[in-house]
């Protein structure tokens, strides 16, 4: 872990794991991808026919797929980014020799 990406998580981490998981994991992730994949979908089950965007079952597929990315796929992303990013932020610790307690989080 750089400098730069120890400092950017060390302030990052301070706003603790669930709050981490629901804004970097289930907002800023699952959510787009819930959005995208639907318009994907529609685009390409539908023959490229764009008036097909404006109906209700897409509406209705679009609430259901955001939800379904937002909640499951954004909490793995969230969760595997919060621990992949909390054992480099400990091994960079241990390297730098810091002696502090790091195991608890803020």
């Amino acid at each position: 872990m750089k400098a730069k990406e120890f400092n950017k998580w060390e302030t990052t981490r301070r706003m603790g794991k669930y709050k981490y998981v629901a804004s970097y994991g289930m907002l800023r992730f699952g959510l787009p991808i819930g959005i995208i994949s639907s318009f994907i979908r529609e685009f390409f089950e539908n023959d490229f026919a764009l008036s097909n965007f404006i109906t209700v079952e897409f509406v209705s597929e679009l609430i259901t797929r955001s939800l379904f990315y937002t909640l499951f796929a954004g909490l793995i992303f969230g969760f595997t980014n919060w621990y992949a990013n909390e054992k480099k932020y400990k091994m960079h610790l241990a390297a730098m020799g810091n002696k502090r307690d790091y195991n608890s989080y803020p």
